[in-house]
Parts: C-alpha cells; sequence; structure tokens
C-alpha cells in the first residue's frame, strides 16, 4: 500500500520497484504516521523538497550500493537521465 501511495504521488521515472517497506512502517509510526492517508498527506507536503533530493547527484559510494541493489546497468541509465 505504500508503494501505491508513493506511485500516485511520484513521477513513474521516480518508481523503482515494488520493494519492501515493511520496515519502514515502525519508523513512520514512530513521527505518528499510522494510516495510509496520514501517510499521503506527509508525501504531498514535501513531494517538492524530495524530488529534489532525488535529482541531486549521487556519490561514488552511493552509485555502487545502488548497482548492488538494483544492477549496474540500471544505475548509469538512470544517472544520466
Amino acid at each position: 500500500m505504500i508503494h501505491r501511495v508513493m506511485a500516485n504521488t511520484f513521477p513513474k521515472r521516480n518508481d523503482y520497484g515494488q520493494g519492501s517497506f515493511e520496515e519502514r512502517v515502525p519508523e513512520l509510526a514512530k513521527f505518528g504516521i499510522t494510516t495510509l492517508d496520514k501517510f499521503q498527506r506527509l508525501m504531498i507536503r514535501h513531494r517538492n523538497k524530495l524530488l529534489r533530493i532525488d535529482r541531486d547527484r549521487l556519490s561514488p559510494t552511493e552509485e555502487r550500493q545502488y548497482a548492488k541493489w538494483l544492477g549496474a546497468s540500471f544505475v548509469t541509465d538512470a544517472v544520466h537521465r
């Protein structure tokens, strides 16, 4: 359900697949985000800032880590775009 909120809130090019978000649920709860409605409002409120962060250039260390998770060709293409 978290992925669905994210997919409806952000552009398709920012969708990196349906990873498990289960580990985020307790983290969100610590900040009072306990429903999908609250999560959606949080994402919408910070949408522009999150998109700016996503456009930031990755460090070489981040590129290597993402290449391990997502594959080198995917990361190379994403960095290029």
